[in-house]
């Protein structure tokens, strides 16, 4: 009588228990690359503000130019300061003297802190004149001074106040005549400039007229 082998099978063993490892380091990794995308981000952020920031401050010191040409203008004319109002003080735009040497009378953009009685004197930008023709967002403003000291009115220019010289002309053989020309005072201009994300530039020239 034949008889069937049986086959026997090896038992069933239950599979072996997961340490985790390869999902704590997948975990790890995870949040790494989370981080660094999270602080690339915010570092191309800042970047962009600076950049903004560093162009708002190049427009703002550029309508500087624009302020300085309008006061230019205002003092010149038929209907200048200089014509109309050269000895008389009006506030927050033209100064016809500045305080005299020797005292600290200027705050840290150069205007003065008291007038020529030693009275305590500010300057209120926002009824100084503005100019036209910048750029959407910014405000420009003006305040112009004659650079004289002493009273009001300045009856001796050559001494009271600073000038460019005279200039001499003609011909310079001996004997010839000789042509001057006119004496200029110099005037001091400041323009503030307010523009975006609380942009301030202050900027000041001096001019002769």
């Amino acid at each position: 009588m034949n008889r069937t082998p049986v086959r026997s099978f090896p038992a069933h063993r239950p599979p072996r228990r997961q340490r985790g490892v390869v999902l704590m380091v997948a975990l790890i990794v995870l949040v790494a690359l989370t981080l660094a995308g999270l602080s690339m981000i915010r570092t191309t952020d800042t970047g962009a503000v600076i950049a903004g920031n560093l162009s708002f401050r190049q427009a703002a010191l550029a309508s500087t130019d624009a302020g300085v040409e309008a006061a230019f203008n205002a003092l010149g004319g038929v209907a200048g300061l200089i014509s109309t109002s050269a000895e008389a003080q009006i506030p927050n735009r033209y100064y016809p003297t500045i305080p005299g040497p020797g005292a600290l009378n200027y705050d840290e953009y150069g205007l003065r802190k008291v007038d020529v009685a030693g009275a305590p004197m500010t300057v209120d930008w926002t009824t100084a004149p503005t100019v036209a023709g910048v750029p959407t967002g910014y405000d420009v403003r003006y305040i112009i001074e004659r650079m004289c000291t002493g009273v009001i009115p300045v009856t001796d220019v050559g001494t009271m106040c600073v000038t460019d010289g005279a200039t001499g002309g003609g011909s310079k053989r001996a004997g010839a005549p000789a042509f001057t020309g006119a004496m200029k005072i110099n005037y001091r201009i400041t323009v503030r400039v307010a523009g975006p994300r609380n942009t301030l530039s202050i900027a000041q020239a001096v001019v002769a007229y």
